[in-house]
């Protein structure tokens, strides 16, 4: 259930936990198996990412994905523990955006945050399909403090999401006090480190 307390991650898949190299070398390496081929393809690179992501910030998924239109939820779950994805189910939301044209996601997404009242989201996301009329996209060449708002991270279909992305989606999202924990204690043992090696 969707409460509007929780922080939440509106995830793609093409081109966000797999990336166009990823095609390529599957067709490359096994141009034989059609089903593989046809949207069983993730990278465990990006996964991790996403799990990055999700430990620091205890963020939900929200699945906003073409893959709504071919496989439930379950299926796409099973498709992310086969490579590597290692929380829950209950990570992922039952509920979800309706899915009616890919050149209205981003007003289905909209209307979904509306009707559920989310205040703190991130969108993952490579293409952007009505995205930006209504959400503000994080932009490379400025600093944070000029996208106080912004809440889609434009990730590179070529690499899918990577560490800058996930850093980008932790600021937005905000590290739970475990998070920030950890983030000082790492911080301390460099210190230590450093005042070892002089």
């Amino acid at each position: 259930m969707i409460n509007p307390n929780d922080k939440y991650i509106f995830l793609d898949i093409d081109g966000t936990i797999n990336s166009d190299r990823d095609f390529f070398e599957a067709k490359y390496y096994d141009d034989t198996d059609s089903q593989k081929n046809a949207g069983e393809i993730i990278n465990r690179g990006c996964l991790a990412y996403l799990e990055h992501i999700i430990d620091d910030t205890d963020a939900k998924i929200i699945m906003s994905t073409n893959w709504r239109r071919y496989f439930s939820l379950d299926e796409i779950y099973e498709v992310m523990v086969r490579n590597g994805f290692s929380k829950s189910r209950d990570i992922i939301m039952d509920e979800y955006p309706s899915y009616q044209y890919e050149s209205r996601r981003g007003a289905e997404i909209h209307e979904f945050v509306e009707e559920h009242k989310l205040t703190n989201f991130v969108i993952l996301d490579d293409i952007d399909e009505g995205l930006s009329s209504f959400f503000i996209q994080y932009e490379d060449e400025n600093d944070w403090e000029d996208q106080p708002d912004a809440n889609w991270i434009r990730t590179d279909f070529r690499v899918g999401l990577d560490g800058l992305d996930a850093g980008r989606a932790i600021k937005i999202l905000g590290k739970t006090e475990a998070a920030k924990a950890r983030a000082e204690q790492y911080q301390k043992d460099l210190e230590l480190l450093a005042s070892c090696a002089i």
